[in-house]
């Protein structure tokens, strides 16, 4: 049986990795970003590092949008909520395939340091640049988007 016909007869496949992926039929990108014990925690571990509230959403587009337009927080810092959760996105699927193709141990910490890196490097690589500096971003992202 191949692996197209255990997701079409929607089997729970495990990978059998040093760290076991999940892999659900019909919502692997859902369950992969927003409900996997193992990527799950990247999100709490964000909004953690930029001290907002965890709410998980029911879909993805959801999850952006509640991410990017959180309530209370200035219109300006949308660019930047945005690049942070395009960024999670981005460090959670490379992850991801360095687990299955190069059978690495997640470790969700790493994750979030290379969010940080991302994001960092994706701003200062804007038209604009950035008023701030790795270390402050790294440490205290929500003074260097004047949110404080």
């Amino acid at each position: 049986m191949t692996i197209n016909c255990l997701f079409s007869i929607s089997y729970i496949i495990l990978i059998d990795l040093p760290v076991r992926l999940c892999v659900s039929s019909h919502d692997l990108i859902y369950h992969l970003f927003l409900r996997c014990d193992l990527f799950g925690t990247v999100w709490a571990l964000v909004c953690q590092w930029l001290n907002l509230s965890h709410v998980s959403s029911g879909s993805i587009s959801d999850h952006f949008i509640q991410f990017v337009h959180l309530a209370g927080l200035p219109r300006a810092t949308h660019f930047y909520l945005k690049v942070i959760w395009l960024a999670c996105a981005w460090a959670i699927w490379k992850e991801r395939n360095n687990c299955i193709f190069n059978n690495a141990v997640l470790d969700p910490l790493i994750v979030v340091q290379k969010v940080k890196l991302y994001s960092f490097l994706w701003l200062s690589s804007s038209f604009e640049p950035v008023a701030f500096g790795f270390h402050d971003w790294w440490r205290h992202p929500l003074p260097c988007i004047s949110v404080m």
